[in-house]
């Protein structure tokens, strides 16, 4: 193999690790983003749901209309069970949000 090969297979070594690096950079982002998006739309929920806005006529049926209307409006991974699901992440987890402010100051 001559000098030009090794050079060109450490330049495409280097870009391949370089974007492998990255790449999992934006995956643990994206799953951050995604963890704090949900954690804040359960929060949004239990909120709605102390307040007791339409609870008694809507009861569990809640979930069901906000996931039609959320689907509606274009707003993907908003099924019913999802939506308990981050109501329980909330509710499991209320000292998230105190992590996260305090990591961003």
């Amino acid at each position: 193999m001559n000098m030009s090969a090794i050079d060109l297979n450490y330049l495409i070594n280097a870009i391949q690790r370089t974007n492998q690096y990255f790449l999992r950079q934006v995956q643990k982002q994206v799953n951050t983003s995604l963890t704090l998006r949900n954690w804040v739309i359960g929060h949004h929920l239990v909120e709605y749901e102390q307040r007791g806005k339409d609870r008694a006529a809507y009861g569990e049926k809640l979930y069901d209309m906000l996931a039609l209307r959320l689907g509606e409006s274009g707003i993907k991974g908003s099924s019913p069970s999802t939506l308990r699901l981050c109501r329980q992440f909330y509710s499991t987890y209320p000292q998230i949000l105190q992590t996260v402010s305090g990591e961003l100051q």
